[in-house]
């Protein structure tokens, strides 16, 4: 799935006008989980399991206006809750023009119900400011997630200059 995030430049539909009485779309992928090779060669993929994305409504003029991917995730036996997947809830976007219109909700929703479906019992994700107040309306919960990089962080070289590789000038 292309990422959707915030744009710079024209809109996806390059201007088009909508039929007549076309609903928006919204899009969840859903992907798998690879880890990478003890080698260390290689990477994490997300391949996408199977070609339908799940999805409330098909894009309209191949343009979605919001998206998220679940992600499955093996993750260690807990007990009192069977199997070892987890969804975790990810990337998701609307649109600006489309924001408020429920779209987030359904692709939650949408993403619940598949992974229900499947006997995954857990979902987890993130929560934006912004989106946080969706989350708590369809009863997630906050959880106290803890974490400590384990190396360095990486220093950072002064800027150079693309064209002349030389270290920019600051005005």
């Amino acid at each position: 799935m292309r990422p959707y995030g915030p744009r710079v430049g024209p809109p996806r539909d390059g201007g088009r006008p909508r039929s007549p009485g076309a609903s928006p779309s919204v899009h969840v992928r859903v992907h798998r989980h690879i880890p990478r090779p003890r080698s260390g060669r290689g990477g994490h993929r997300l391949p996408s399991l199977g070609p339908d994305p799940i999805a409330d409504r098909p894009p309209v003029a191949g343009v979605p206006v919001a998206s998220g991917c679940a992600w499955i995730m093996d993750v260690q036996p807990h007990p009192g809750r069977p199997g070892t997947d987890v969804v975790y809830l990810l990337s998701m976007f609307t649109e600006p023009g489309h924001r408020g219109e429920g779209h987030a909700t359904r692709i939650v929703r949408a993403a619940m119900r598949w992974a229900k479906v499947r006997g995954i019992s857990l979902m987890v994700l993130h929560a934006s400011e912004f989106g946080e107040s969706i989350y708590r309306r369809l009863g997630f919960e906050r959880t106290r997630e803890m974490r400590r990089s384990l190396v360095p962080a990486p220093r950072r070289s002064p800027r150079s200059s693309r064209k002349t590789g030389r270290r920019a000038r600051r005005s």
